[in-house]
């Protein structure tokens, strides 16, 4: 039997709020980018990573490939914009090591979203110091 990963992420519509609470914005997941085979000095990312304060763990946000991740301060409180699906990827993977290793298909799962932005959408004026 086999898992159609496709047929999974096929019009799911997930409510965000009631689902995972508040969401705080972690950081971007990078990876490094290849050409000819070689490593570049570019990185392209691959998700946001926020953290939710109801389940009380780290999950990935995932966005379309035309859109554009926004770094923001670390623990900002953000909020979803547009609709949110779950999102089920497989990725190539190896376990083991010389002789032993293996190339094998994983499973990822993130949050498909329309978007993402600091909650109530606008940003903060940095703070003043106060002369002391």
């Amino acid at each position: 039997m086999t898992f159609n990963v496709d047929k999974f992420n096929q019009g799911t519509v997930y409510d965000v709020r009631a689902n995972l609470g508040n969401l705080k914005f972690l950081s971007l997941e990078k990876r490094p980018v290849f050409k000819d085979g070689q490593r570049t000095d570019e990185m392209e990312v691959t998700h946001a990573i926020v953290y939710s304060d109801k389940i009380g763990d780290n999950l990935q946000l995932k966005l379309a490939p035309e859109k554009t991740y926004e770094e923001l301060p670390f623990m900002t409180e953000i909020q979803i914009i547009g609709a949110a699906s779950p999102f089920i990827y497989n990725f190539p993977n190896a376990v083991g090591f010389g002789d032993n290793r293996q190339e094998i298909t994983d499973f990822g799962f993130s949050l498909r979203v329309d978007g993402y932005e600091r909650l109530g959408g606008m940003k903060q004026p940095p703070k003043e110091e106060k002369a002391g």
